[in-house]
């Protein structure tokens, strides 16, 4: 099981950061992470594609404002994501181009996880792409929150992985606090997870809602960390981790404040405590 740290919960940060703070910051996360998740949208996602085959490391989007030191340290740590929102919005002119990007940075980066949203996806568009994808295990779609349309039931995720079977799933631990009713649905991720758990192959670790007061009302997420809530994560959490893929990854997905301080090594280590608690539990039964 590796962590990763997804920067999309640093955004402001990463928008407002000194470029002499970057890699130091960045530098420090890697020694207490296995590695990153990176938020890119589709135009960005080819040019990042097009700028590696060029053998350039500029990441664009919102990690353009890092130093090339601290673009380094992402990319040559030992895990490596890449978030892609809204495969909807991939205009039937890009998709060659998001198909041959996809292929170049799985086949350049072998520790690389691609997690894409497919709801509302038109078929035709996925029936283009999945079948020639030459990583597909590496390519995963995410549950969605209940703001979306489609993808939201596990029942749906799972016609969607029998339809696609070449596909990843990203279980986004918040998405499904806020679909479901934990005292209800528990049953249902169980019987889930023993029929998809091997398709599992990262989850997305954050809880629907916090008290904390760092966070600003304009930046308000629905992604809080787990270190400032009480809200009841442990046992879907136990669930997937317990049956997910042997290299499973968890990413913290938690939104971060400008002014982090310590927040960031005091989450990862309540990631990794629970993680173990869990293992410690499954290896006793």
């Amino acid at each position: 099981m590796q962590t990763l740290l997804s920067l999309l919960s640093f955004s402001d940060w990463i928008h407002n950061c000194p470029h002499k703070l970057s890699h130091k910051i960045v530098s420090e996360w890697s020694s207490f992470v296995d590695g990153f998740e990176i938020l890119l949208s589709w135009p960005e996602l080819i040019e990042f594609s097009e700028r590696v085959r060029n053998t350039e490391i500029e990441i664009p989007g919102e990690c353009a404002s890092l130093t090339n030191e601290a673009m380094r340290t992402i990319l040559d740590s030992s895990a490596f994501s890449i978030h892609v929102h809204d495969l909807k919005e991939l205009s039937v002119e890009k998709r060659s181009q998001a198909l041959t990007a996809i292929n170049g940075l799985t086949d350049r980066f072998s520790h690389l996880t691609l997690v894409f949203h497919a709801d509302e996806a038109p078929q035709i568009l996925l029936d283009q792409i999945v079948p020639n994808l030459t990583s597909p295990r590496r390519c995963t779609i995410e549950n969605m929150c209940p703001q979306k349309r489609e993808l939201i039931s596990l029942s749906e995720v799972a016609a969607f992985l029998d339809r696609y079977p070449e596909l990843s799933l990203t279980f986004d631990i918040c998405h499904w606090l806020e679909a479901n009713s934990q005292e209800t649905s528990l049953k249902e991720v169980s019987d889930f997870m023993a029929s998809y758990g091997n398709r599992v192959r990262s989850i997305h670790v954050s809880v629907p809602t916090s008290a904390y007061s760092g966070y600003k009302k304009e930046n308000f997420t629905r992604h809080h960390l787990l270190t400032r809530s009480d809200f009841p994560f442990h046992e879907v959490f136990r669930l997937v981790l317990s049956s997910a893929s042997a290299d499973v990854r968890c990413v913290s997905e938690g939104y971060f404040p400008v002014s982090f301080g310590n927040l960031v090594e005091e989450e990862i280590d309540y990631l990794k405590q629970v993680v173990r608690e869990i293992q410690s539990q499954a290896q006793l039964s």
